[in-house]
């Protein structure tokens, strides 16, 4: 699936934050990570654009499909990213 960029920019962020979402639907804790600053965001997509790659997308979920997401997530049965969207 090849994704525009401004939709690549929107999704990733999506894809970083599905657990977090899960966990706050859950009424369970959060727990981020750190992956570098907005910045580096911005200067990695102005890149990708620029080569014309794209991120490997194996599966779109709707948001209230994060049940399913997260089951496919914690048996591994997906090969590139996971995504919500709203």
């Amino acid at each position: 699936m090849r994704l525009p960029i401004s939709t690549f920019k929107h999704d990733m962020a999506l894809c970083g934050v599905m657990t977090l979402f899960a966990s706050i639907e859950l009424a369970a804790r959060m727990i981020g990570i750190s992956v570098g600053s907005r910045e580096q965001l911005d200067d990695m997509v102005k890149h990708m654009a620029v080569w014309k790659m794209h991120p490997v997308v194996d599966k779109v979920f709707l948001v209230d499909q994060v049940q399913d997401a997260l089951k496919l997530m914690q048996v591994g049965g997906h090969f590139g990213k996971i995504c919500l969207t709203f």
